[in-house]
């Protein structure tokens, strides 16, 4: 099976690769990695109001792009061409991924449209010192090193 990007993915992929080039030069890089988030929130709050890439693979139904697995996986790529320091997996793959396939029909249209108002990570966070994606009263109680943690939607 041949596999191919069509002329308008590899536009977006140049497009996003120019774009992420000025956002992200290696002295900046270097300097976030020393960070205690190891990212800059007003920086990802800019990149997401310009491009909206949190949105790519959400469903237009849900106030996304609703574009496919092919686009996300082209942020991705160019995300990781360029090291760019921003919390992109965690919370456009992993957490609305899973927003998206576990949600109730109530949650995906709660979450994932205040998710596109923000255009950042506010949402969906998963990390350190942040909440972990569960649901409230669900048994998502767990215990983290002595103290007790409530795991819930964000």
């Amino acid at each position: 099976m041949k596999f191919s990007f069509s002329s308008e993915q590899e536009e977006f992929r140049s497009n996003l690769r120019r774009f992420l080039a000025d956002r992200s030069p290696t002295k900046e890089v270097r300097r976030l990695m020393e960070t205690d988030d190891g990212y800059e929130r007003d920086s990802w709050r800019s990149i997401n109001a310009e491009l909206g890439l949190t949105a790519v693979r959400i469903p237009e139904a849900y106030g996304g792009q609703g574009f496919g697995f092919g686009e996300q996986c082209i942020v991705l790529e160019e995300m990781g061409r360029a090291l760019l320091c921003a919390p992109f997996f965690a919370t456009a793959v992993l957490a609305a991924g899973a927003i998206l396939n576990a949600g109730t029909e109530t949650e995906k249209q709660a979450l994932l449209a205040r998710h596109r108002r923000r255009r950042d990570d506010r949402d969906f966070r998963l990390g350190r010192g942040q909440r972990t994606l569960g649901r409230r009263g669900h048994g998502a109680d767990r215990d983290r090193g002595g103290r007790r943690d409530r795991a819930e939607w964000a």
